[in-house]
This record gives C-alpha cells, structure tokens and sequence, in this order.
C-alpha cells in the first residue's frame, strides 16, 4: 500500500460540535460570549495535531477568528499572517473586536503579500524569522514557480524546517490540483495526500479541468494510490474523498442557513453602432480605430467584453512595432527564467539585475532598456455607447444594491452620472468613506472588494455588468452578501449578458464549479443558487 493510501482517515463534521463547546471553554475569555463554529474548532485541533493546516474553507466560517486563535493554540511565539493588502486594516479591527471574547495574542504580525512580492522586501521572513506563517487568502501564493511571494515563503519553508504553515481559503482553485498541493506539502509534510511536486504534475495530467479529454492522459501514477478505477469522474472521486478525509485537511460545503441565492442573467440588447465594432473585433482582430491585435485567445475576449459595456481601452498613441517586439522578447525571456527548475530569481526586476551585471543572458534585456522609455502611452476609454450606463443605473434606482465593477472607466463614469460612492483602492470612496459603512445604491470595485468584507448587513441586490471568467472570483464575489449564518431572505445576483463573450464566462465558470466540486468536495454557490432570465431593450439580441 502506498504512502498515500495509508494515511488515517476521519471525518471533522461528526466531532466538530462536541469540539466546539470543549474548544470555547478553553479559548474564551471571562467576558467572552461568543461560540465556536464545529469547523473553527475542528480547524484549530486540526492544527495542533498535525502541526499545519490546509483549510479550504468557505466565505463567512470564520476564518479571521481562526488565524487569530491558531498562534495560541500552536504555541507560536512570533506568528505571522499574510494577507491581501486591501483585508490588512479590516483584519486589525477584526481582531480588536475579537478579543473582548477569546485569547487572541498580541503578537500576531500582519504583512501583505503584495509588500512580500517586492524587492526591497525580499529578506523580510529571514529578518522576522516566523515561526508559524498564516496565509489568509491563500490563493495568492498559488504560484510558486513564478510569484516572487510564492517562491520566498517556499524557499523560507525550505530552510526552516520547524516553521509551522497554515493555509486558509475560501477558494483555492478552479483548475489544477498543482494551484494548491505544494500548500498540502507545506502544511502535512509526509501526512500530505499527494505525492511529491514532481510526481503532482502526472498527478494534474489525469485530475485536472479538461483531463476528461485528452486521449493521452495516463491514469497508471494513479493506480498505486487509489487502485485501478474506470475514467476520470471515479479518480477525481477517489482523490476527492483521500483529499477531504486528510488529518489536517479541512474542507467545508456552503450553508446556505434557508437563504437562497439567485442569479438572474439580463439579457441587453447591443446597439446598432457596435455591430461592426463587433465584426471586425472577431473577423479581423481589429479594435474600432483600426488597431490589429495579436491575441485571440486573451486581447480579442478581453476588448469584446469592453465593447460589450459601450467602450474600448485605447492606448494614445499606440505602441509601436518596434517596440512591442522588444517588449515580447523580454517578457518572453523573464518567463522563461523564473519557470527554471532551482531558479534563485523571483521577480522581473531580479532578473534584470543578472541580466544588468552579465549572471544571465542580456541580449532581449539591452534590446528592451534601449527602446523602453521612448514609448509611454496614455490608456483613455473610448466611448461608442451608453446603453449599458444607462441600465446599470436603471437597475440601481430599483433599490439599494452593489454595482461590481471590472473596468475602472465604466465604474467612474457610472459614478459621475448617478453621484453614487465609487469603492475602489481599500475599499474607500473619494471622500474616505469605507465601503463597510455604505448605503444605498453604491458602485465597488472588483479588484479592491471581492475578498474579505463582511457586506451582508446593507446589501442583498448585487449586479455584475461584466460576468468574470473565474469560478473563484464569482464564489468570492457572491460570498461578500450571501454568507454562512445569512441575514437576508434571499440574496440576488443579477449579471449582464451583452456578448458572446459573455456567455462564454458564464459556460467556464459552470465549468470549472463542477471541476471544484468534484476534486474538493467544496460546493460552488453558483451550484447550489437558483436560476433566472430575464431582459431588458427591444432590439436585437446580444452580440
């Protein structure tokens, strides 16, 4: 039997309420009135008898209260937590709160990843010297081949071996079981239900979104782990259930505590006026000022979805030929360097450096210094319509609700037409208002409040005028309203369908959900939500 095979099994969900109550006598304080949640609890025993944590826990369980008990229960004296950097403020004044109710120690150090990310910091864990590092949002050090974060807590993992690792999330994957195991290895060392990084990629050959459909995929590294088994869905069933059973390993479903979620796709008409836009977008690869794009794949969907809002970004004046090649083979080259087996290098600006001082070839790097500061564009959004300006602030006037923004030019405009409080960088408007304090109809950015706010108690309408092309980022995304222990009757996500493109998303995110679902356990709120069509505009249908 293998390593893997053998692991003990158990199941957190059958002790985790008898925990609980033990657990909060232990951890409370005398004027504490709060309880633990059977996974929190679960979560923290987890920790102290396996040494780690991976928590694939989802959005409103408790994860705060959990990163600020692990320190105490794992004994760390100099604990440290990663975290977006927008959640840091938010995690402070969570923790504050906190511990008029539970022993929460007073030496929790907060950095963000982003900070971790930058050169000037790259000796940051080597100075603190942690001896127990807390990923919050753990999906952020997915990358460990490339991210420069990734790669300096893995090669700090590496040289301390004693340091404790826990890794919580609420979404740490959509696609590949490689997005997440080396986190396992971090966490369980030995104990770990996968096999070793390298033999992990035969592994993501047979489990991962699409394997179904590669007639080369080999199930044999399989075999010894989980015996001999008939296609992909019983593997994935089997590693799923190895996976969710894992000492160490917590995974939750959703609870939908008798509030339901339902996702209304408004279907919005396209205008006349950007019909050949759309055209020569998909037939010659051409933006409406005549400029050719070189991707299908990435810049035609990504322009498509832009036009679909009314818009196209437009770069003044466009990047010349020269110069974007000079900027390709550079690109090309950074790539290539830090996916290197045993690379040293973590960012694009280590590389440089070699490249400056002669440790790496320099080539594409003085061909790319030369030319680089003779081309600076200016990025302005280009109207062609207002339609979808137009229903966007229809749909707001229904009712107080969260507009989810992903281009920052539709969300400004919408704010200078409306007069209602754009949520951007740390989720603050442009009068410094938080967006935790918001009411009413209010506009949020994507990117700066799609994780960690607690948004259930002024909001239940939610409307996405561009539909995200991940599972992840919509779990999130529902995940600020519809929350585990649910204040509302019912939470509503409507989303506009103005593209092809468009539907595209919403196909892969259904994808990729069922993908999670049936690796993990972890069900995706789209999966458990109701379903509903609706439209707005007479005229012809979507692009």
């Amino acid at each position: 039997m293998s390593r893997i095979a053998a692991l003990p099994r158990r199941d957190w969900e059958v002790y985790g309420p008898e925990l609980g109550r033990e657990l909060t006598d232990m951890l409370r304080t005398p004027r504490g009135r709060m309880l633990l949640r059977p996974v929190q609890a679960a979560g923290l025993w987890e920790a102290w008898q396996c040494g780690g944590l991976f928590g694939s826990i989802g959005v409103g369980f408790g994860k705060t209260l959990m990163s600020g008990l692990l320190p105490r229960v794992l004994g760390s004296t100099r604990p440290l937590l990663l975290a977006p950097a927008n959640l840091i403020a938010d995690s402070w004044k969570a923790f504050g709160e906190l511990k008029e109710h539970w022993q929460i120690p007073r030496g929790i150090r907060i950095e963000s990843y982003s900070k971790l990310g930058l050169p000037q910091h790259a000796g940051l864990l080597d100075a603190y010297e942690p001896d127990l590092i807390i990923a919050d949002e753990a999906s952020a050090l997915k990358n460990f081949k490339v991210a420069a974060v990734s790669r300096r807590v893995a090669r700090y993992l590496s040289e301390h071996r004693g340091v404790k690792f826990v890794a919580l999330s609420g979404s740490l994957t959509e696609e590949s079981i490689l997005d997440y195991a080396h986190m396992l290895i971090w966490a369980l060392g030995s104990s770990a239900p996968v096999p070793t990084l390298g033999e992990c990629e035969d592994w993501a050959a047979c489990l991962d979104r699409g394997a179904e459909n590669d007639p080369f995929a080999s199930t044999d590294c399989l075999v010894p782990h989980f015996g001999p088994l008939s296609g992909t869905a019983e593997y994935r069933e089997a590693y799923r259930s190895r996976l969710a059973g894992t000492p160490g390993v917590i995974i939750t479903e959703d609870s939908w505590d008798g509030c339901p979620l339902r996702l209304r796709a408004i279907s919005v008409d396209t205008p006349a006026c950007l019909e050949k836009a759309f055209d020569d977008l998909r037939e010659l690869w051409a933006t409406p000022d005549g400029y050719c794009l070189g991707d299908a794949a990435f810049q035609v969907y990504a322009v498509a979805r832009e036009l679909a809002l009314g818009f196209y970004y437009k770069h003044v004046p466009r990047p010349p030929i020269l110069w974007a090649e000079a900027r390709r083979n550079w690109a090309r080259l950074v790539r290539h360097v830090l996916q290197r087996p045993g690379s040293t290098w973590d960012s694009e600006m280590q590389v440089a450096e070699a490249c400056s001082v002669g440790a790496l070839p320099s080539r594409e790097y003085r061909e790319w210094l030369a030319i680089r500061d003779t081309y600076t564009p200016e990025i302005v959004p280009e109207w062609l319509s207002d339609h979808a300006l137009q229903l966007a602030e229809r749909w707001g006037r229904e009712g107080p609700g969260i507009i989810w923004c992903e281009h920052i030019a539709f969300a400004e405009e919408l704010a200078r037409r409306t007069g209602w409080p754009y949520y951007a960088g740390g989720g603050f408007d442009a009068k410094g208002n938080h967006i935790r304090d918001g009411r009413g109809t209010v506009i949020a950015s994507v990117e700066a409040n799609h994780k960690g706010r607690n948004l259930q108690h002024q909001w239940h309408r939610n409307l996405l005028p561009s539909y995200p092309n991940s599972a992840r980022l919509l779990e999130q995304l529902a995940g600020r309203t519809h929350r585990c222990g649910q204040l509302a009757n019912e939470v509503v996500l409507d989303y506009f369908l103005g593209c092809k493109e468009h539907a595209l998303s919403v196909d892969r995110v259904y994808e990729k959900a069922e993908y999670i679902r049936q690796t993990t356990g972890q069900k995706h709120k789209i999966l458990g939500a109701e379903h509903a069509y609706g439209r707005l505009g007479s005229g012809p249908a979507w692009r």
